[in-house]
């Protein structure tokens, strides 16, 4: 494997801690100075009756035939990647949303322009403020129910409801790692409660996205942190995230929503479908929207539009890098006539 290339010595097998220096695998204990725990997320189990037929992000891949209509519990990244992925692929989708919005990290008014496109142009059908209560088989597929009824029949039920912690098998109350439902306790240097044991990734209760990147980026920190080549807590930087639904949402820095609160903050809302902002692939309903503090920086941006996760990546060093705005006009020209080209008019 790509770890035994490296030196490192590798072992399949779950792992749980019996004190906190050791844990065990396969029955066989290990001990060591110290641990680094990233097991991540798994799919969110519904405790419901029917849960047995339900598919997940694990095994949806595995399906040899496509289904022709197809119920998803749940609204985030899956659940609504999923249906744009299963639309375009001539699958009827119905999605089943537990409030009265999806992507609750989204720019909320982003997220309402999402779903009408969603339902306009790929046909997906949209239930809010349903709780699924049950999934019993039927003749013709799986019947859905709610408190207030039956939601239809479908060829195939997708749970994507969230995702949890992977902890239960970790034993963690045996080495003192204090945790709860969302993961993982860590202080600003990913040290547990138990001090020579780490946590990284998903796993960890954090207000960071949870993220691939960001992953990688806890992983080359406790790298540094671990090899005495960094005393310093972590600081994340600003991180950019990103839904491939169709049109794409994405966003860095500020929430949009947020700064709508805080008169600290003001809001520039651009349509970059007219004049200097349209350029080729821009569709027809695509908005930028950019928040700036008391001193007139950038701190914020959310994008919808089917280039967003890239227009907003040209936007992210602008906000992580102090640059003066007249030096970065005169030392920089981007590629015309793509929205980093008009940064320069933004700043």
């Amino acid at each position: 494997s790509m770890y035994e290339g490296l030196g490192a010595t590798t072992i399949k097998g779950e792992a749980s801690f019996v004190d906190q220096h050791t844990i065990e695998v396969n029955n066989k204990k290990i001990t060591a100075d110290n641990f680094v725990i990233a097991t991540g997320k798994k799919p969110h189990p519904l405790n419901i009756p029917g849960h047995e037929y339900l598919l997940t992000s694990t095994n949806l891949f595995e399906l040899e035939d496509t289904p022709k209509n197809v119920a998803i519990i749940g609204s985030g990244y899956v659940g609504m990647e999923f249906a744009t992925l299963l639309s375009a692929a001539g699958v009827k989708v119905t999605v089943i949303v537990r409030s009265g919005q999806p992507l609750k990290g989204f720019y909320s008014q982003h997220v309402h322009q999402l779903v009408d496109e969603m339902k306009n142009s790929l046909g997906i059908n949209f239930i809010f403020n349903t709780n699924v209560t049950a999934v019993t088989e039927a003749q013709t597929g799986y019947e859905v129910q709610s408190a207030n009824g039956n939601l239809g029949t479908f060829d195939k039920v997708i749970n994507a409801s969230g995702r949890v912690p992977e902890i239960n098998a970790l034993k963690l109350d045996n080495a003192g790692v204090e945790y709860s439902n969302r993961g993982i306790k860590v202080d600003k240097y990913l040290t547990t409660s138990a001090n020579n044991i780490y946590a990284m990734g998903d796993i960890v209760d954090k207000t960071a996205p949870a993220l691939t990147p960001t992953a990688q980026f806890e992983a080359d920190y406790l790298s540094a942190l671990l090899t005495n080549k960094t005393t310093e807590p972590l600081r994340y930087p600003v991180i950019g995230t990103v839904t491939f639904t169709f049109p794409q949402l994405a966003q860095a820095g500020i929430s949009i929503d947020k700064a709508k609160e805080d008169s600290n903050y003001s809001i520039k809302d651009i349509d970059i479908t007219q004049g200097d902002f349209l350029y080729a692939g821009t569709d027809d309903h695509a908005r930028l929207s950019l928040v700036f503090d008391k001193q007139n920086h950038l701190v914020g941006a959310a994008e919808i539009s089917q280039t967003a996760v890239d227009d907003i990546n040209a936007l992210i060093p602008v906000m992580a890098i102090d640059v003066d705005p007249e030096v970065w006009k005169e030392k920089m020209l981007m590629a015309f006539p793509g929205l980093a080209y008009k940064i320069r008019t933004l700043i």
